[in-house]
């Protein structure tokens, strides 16, 4: 399964990180962060209509998913209860596209996979913010000349 929206859940992971770092005074370390950020509420499923449609058929034919990964199973669980709470005569792309506007109860993302993208995130961060500041020393001082 790919995620439509990967980049759009990274920042808002990353955001959902940096959150509860900022709410504990002291150190906490990413693995506390991670554990708390990943059962978070999500803004949305990051998937396309598309893929929930296609996760709304196996349903309707009573498949069950074949991932062992157990957030990519709970991740189903969830979509599978969303679908049975939707108006049945709806097409199946109707019901992902309904789906697709909904949040998400948690990122469904393992919590080795979430350290391993903080960390990651952390540090792309972390380049762009050091760009950003030597952009601006030399912007000051080119004006000072």
């Amino acid at each position: 399964m790919k995620l439509f929206y990967q980049e759009d859940r990274d920042n808002d992971f990353y955001n959902v990180c940096e959150r509860i770092r900022g709410q504990n005074p002291g150190y906490i370390s990413v693995s506390d962060i991670v554990k708390q950020a990943i059962y978070c509420e999500a803004e949305s499923f990051y998937l396309s209509e598309l893929i929930i449609a296609r996760m709304i058929d196996k349903i309707k034919k009573g498949e069950k998913p074949t991932t062992k990964k157990e957030a990519k199973q709970e991740l189903y669980k969830e979509i599978e209860k969303r679908f049975r709470e939707l108006d049945q005569s709806l097409s199946s792309i109707k019901q992902g596209k309904l789906i697709d506007q909904q949040t998400a109860p948690r990122f469904y993302i393992s919590e080795t996979r979430a350290t391993c993208l903080y960390y990651d995130l952390l540090k792309s961060k972390r380049k762009e913010n050091a760009i950003r500041n030597r952009a601006r020393v030399l912007n000051s001082f080119f004006r000072l000349q």
